[in-house]
């Protein structure tokens, strides 16, 4: 079960209405920087499942790489193994940027998350 089992039936069912509207709309969107949704199902009124394309890993799987590893050594050379430099990150804000501004722009929608 996605919900707690505390929450209303019409509750569950109006956040599943807006997944799926939120899905169906990044469908539409076409960015490096986002997220492709290839497939919405709608088979079911009681969850939501979609395809979108791989995603090997996160940048917060990324950042915490280094203090998942057990051995402090290990993790003080992977963190400098990992260590992004100036041009990298600006890299990084840039394209976030960019996807952020198509998303305003184009989807005309607004990101109110945003997390590694």
């Amino acid at each position: 079960e996605m919900f707690p089992k505390s929450m209303q039936s019409g509750q569950k069912e109006h956040i599943l209405n807006l997944l799926r509207h939120d899905l169906r709309t990044l469908k539409t969107l076409s960015h490096p920087g986002i997220l492709r949704v290839i497939h919405v199902f709608d088979e079911s009124k009681k969850a939501v499942a979609f395809v979108a394309e791989p995603v090997s890993c996160s940048l917060a799987d990324l950042l915490l790489i280094p203090r998942n590893l057990l051995d402090p050594q290990a993790a003080r050379l992977a963190a400098s193994d990992l260590a992004l430099s100036a041009p990298e990150k600006a890299r990084g804000a840039a394209g976030l940027l960019d996807a952020l501004q198509y998303l305003h722009q184009v989807g005309r929608r607004l990101h109110c998350d945003l997390t590694p």
